[in-house]
């Protein structure tokens, strides 16, 4: 099961902002059926608006056919998948997504960035794929 670190954040109402460890898929959207509830009215966002999804190309974003659509790098898309430091945007929320590991460190075990080399918990040095492999 791949997890996700999801930040967003309302440029328009700086208070309008949140965070959280999703697993995957997910949905982003207005309705409180979602995973990820984006709720300021006339926002642009859709009730449904889209999915995250993991598959065998990597992570990806579909569009649920909203209203306004969803942006990644300011072009629309129908389904793409993401690469590192991607702007996606939904209506006017802008989110930031990264991909989370567990902490090496038996006693600790809590999800961090992928891209951490020490826990920001324990300290605990996160081996990377060439010390894993060599």
């Amino acid at each position: 099961m791949t997890q996700i670190y999801l930040q967003w954040h309302n440029p328009t109402n700086e208070a309008d902002k949140g965070q959280m460890l999703l697993s995957l898929p997910c949905t982003i959207g207005r309705a409180q059926d979602n995973d990820v509830v984006l709720p300021e009215a006339n926002s642009g966002v859709s009730r449904h608006h889209a999915q995250l999804f993991s598959d065998w190309r990597g992570l990806g974003i579909a569009d649920l056919h909203s209203s306004n659509g969803t942006l990644v790098n300011g072009r629309f898309i129908h389904q793409t998948t993401l690469t590192p430091n991607d702007h996606i945007q939904i209506g006017r929320y802008l989110l930031h997504l990264q991909t989370t590991i567990r902490c090496a460190d038996d006693n600790c075990r809590r999800f961090i960035s992928s891209h951490a080399l020490t826990c920001p918990w324990c300290g605990h040095f996160q081996a990377d794929v060439i010390t894993r492999i060599g």
